[in-house]
C-alpha cells in the first residue's frame, strides 16, 4: 500500500478545474451585494489590505466575522461580502476582514493581522463569533485559540466566543511537502506551530456534517478522512467553542 499522497489531497484547483469560473461569480455576487448594503471601511493595520468592511445588521449581539480562504495566497476579502447577506436580514452584523498574502509575508504573520483585526472590533464592545472557508477556517481556530488578555491585558477573554470552520486546515504539517507550500515557505516546525490542533486545550471541537451534528470530546482533533487528511472536497463544518471555566458542552 502506497503512502498518502498530500498534493493530491489538497490540491483542490486541481480537483476543482472550473475553479476560476466559481471564484469569479463569488466576486460578482459580492459587488452585487455591497452596492446595495454598502459595507463601513475599518483599518485595523498600516498596509493597503489591513481593512475589514463591517456589513451592518442592527448592532446588537454578538458579531459575525467571516475570513476568507485561499490557502494564504490569493483572494481578499471584497469577493465575499455577499456572505453577509443571510446573517445582515437576521440584523446581525458580519465584519469581512482582508489580510497580506504568502509569500510576501508567512503564515504566522497572517495570524497575527487576524488577531490584529479582531482588536480592532473589540473596540465596538461586542463578542466575535469567527468564521471561514479553508485557510480562513483555520485563522478561524486561530483565533479561537488565542489568549486574548495574554495579547492585551485589556481584552476580556472571550472576546471570540466560538469559530465556524468551512473545510477548514487545522494540520498544516501535510502541506510542507505540496506545491501548496511553494508561496508558504513552512517547514515542520513552523507548520505545527501554526495548526490550531497543537492548541485544543483551549478548544472544544463540536462537528457539523451535512446538517447532522454530533458533539465531539475536549481533546479530540479534528478527524481526517480515510487517507490521513482532512478532507477539503466533502461538505463539513466545524463549530468551536472557547474552553471557559463556565463553559458547557454544546448539546443542540
Amino acid at each position: 500500500m502506497g503512502g498518502i499522497d498530500y498534493e493530491v489531497e489538497y490540491n483542490n484547483r486541481a480537483r476543482v478545474p472550473e475553479n476560476p469560473a466559481l471564484m469569479a461569480g463569488w466576486a460578482t455576487d459580492a459587488a452585487a451585494y455591497r452596492a446595495e448594503h454598502a459595507p463601513r471601511k475599518i483599518a485595523y493595520g498600516p498596509g493597503v489590505r489591513n481593512t475589514i468592511d463591517l456589513f451592518a445588521g442592527d448592532g446588537k449581539g454578538p458579531m459575525v466575522v467571516f475570513v476568507h480562504g485561499g490557502y494564504w495566497q490569493s483572494l481578499d476579502g471584497s469577493s465575499f461580502g455577499h456572505c453577509a447577506r443571510g446573517l445582515n436580514a437576521h440584523g446581525i452584523d458580519v465584519a469581512v476582514p482582508s489580510y497580506d498574502l504568502c509569500p510576501q509575508v508567512t503564515v504566522d504573520a497572517i495570524i497575527s493581522e487576524m488577531r490584529a483585526a479582531a482588536r480592532e472590533l473589540a473596540k465596538l464592545g461586542r463578542p466575535l463569533v469567527i468564521s471561514g472557508h479553508s485557510a480562513g477556517g483555520h485563522l478561524a481556530a486561530c483565533l479561537l485559540a488565542t489568549d486574548w488578555p495574554a495579547l492585551d491585558v485589556s481584552l476580556p477573554n472571550d472576546l471570540v466566543i466560538a469559530a465556524y470552520a468551512i473545510s477548514g486546515l487545522f494540520n498544516l504539517v501535510p502541506l510542507v511537502g505540496t506545491s501548496i507550500n511553494r508561496a508558504l515557505g513552512l517547514d515542520d516546525n513552523s507548520a505545527r506551530a501554526a495548526s490550531p490542533s497543537n492548541h485544543l486545550a483551549r478548544l472544544e471541537p463540536f462537528r457539523v456534517d451535512r446538517g447532522r451534528r454530533s458533539v465531539a470530546s475536549r481533546t479530540s482533533a479534528p478527524r481526517p478522512n480515510a487517507s490521513g487528511a482532512i478532507s477539503k472536497v466533502s461538505v463539513t463544518a466545524t463549530l468551536w467553542r472557547g474552553v471557559t471555566p463556565s463553559a458547557s458542552p454544546v448539546t443542540e
